[in-house]
């Protein structure tokens, strides 16, 4: 029981491992794409633009679907064509798409990758570099490797023969363990779509800080005029004042009855001046 145990937990440290590395993301989906994440038993998630894709996750494309994923370190793409699927498995050294029938059209990159990338199929395992190719896989056994630019390696896994694949060649493998090159003419590349270059969610999240500080500086541009306003209050003190100067010339209007005595005072003496004449 111990045993069956630490399997049981050494399963899903690897499980969460895996979960836990996004490799990829949808770049394009159109029609019929489904997903089929590590751990689910059928393909019940419908792909949505930008989805994120974790090591051991499946996609399909159905009839009338098309897809493209890209590869978040070294920027390869694949476009996938319809009745297409196949799985992604990342190891430290290894990148492995696991095609089990359908077409992919593969743009890969060889700056910035640290991983040999290969195609693997139930017969056949190509090797690449650095190339543009087409991988067609037919549910009757019989494998397709178109190359359009660079060069790569095919492996018939039944006979363990090997062919190098240059631009404008094919090599066509099979269950019996037959493994041929020859010339490709230019109707046997599927046709091969644009497909626009996805951006990361990074500078939405680096725009939200410039919003912060707009922020930041708003209650700064409040606090200036705060300062306007306290000397306001000062001047309204001095306004006060004028009215209290006028209220002295009221009381003023009091002395007024002491002037009419000085008047009468003033009247007697012209009588006295009278007399003294």
């Amino acid at each position: 029981m111990s045993k069956a145990f630490s399997l049981f937990i050494t399963s899903l440290l690897f499980i969460s491992q895996l979960q836990a590395n996004v490799i990829a993301r949808l770049i394009k989906a159109e029609g019929d794409v489904t997903f089929k994440r590590l751990g689910m038993d059928s393909f019940s998630e419908k792909a949505k633009l930008g989805a994120a894709i974790q090591n051991g996750d499946a996609i399909k494309v159905g009839e009338t679907g098309f897809g493209a994923i890209m590869y978040l370190d070294d920027k390869t793409i694949l476009k996938i064509r319809e009745n297409t699927k196949f799985g992604f498995m990342d190891t430290q050294n290894t990148r492995t798409v696991d095609l089990a029938h359908g077409t992919l059209l593969n743009n890969v990159k060889s700056e910035g990758r640290t991983k040999s990338f290969r195609i693997q199929t139930p017969v056949s395992v190509a090797s690449v570099k650095g190339t543009q190719f087409a991988a067609i896989v037919s549910q009757a056994g019989v494998d397709q490797f178109i190359g359009k630019e660079g060069l790569f390696e095919v492996l018939n896994m039944i006979s363990g023969e090997t062919v190098s694949v240059g631009p404008g060649q094919k090599a066509i493998s099979n269950a019996t363990g037959n493994l041929i090159t020859a010339p490709a003419s230019p109707g046997d590349y599927p046709e091969d779509p644009e497909v626009e270059p996805y951006e990361e969610p990074e500078p939405e999240d680096a725009e939200e800080p410039r919003e912060d500080a707009e922020l930041e500086e708003a209650p700064e541009s409040r606090e200036t005029p705060d300062q306007p306003e306290s000397v306001e209050p000062e001047e309204a003190p001095e306004t006060p004042d004028e009215p209290e100067s006028q209220e002295f010339p009221e009381t003023g209007e009091e002395g007024e009855i002491p002037e009419t005595p000085e008047e009468g005072s003033g009247t007697p003496p012209k009588p006295f001046g009278m007399g003294m004449g």
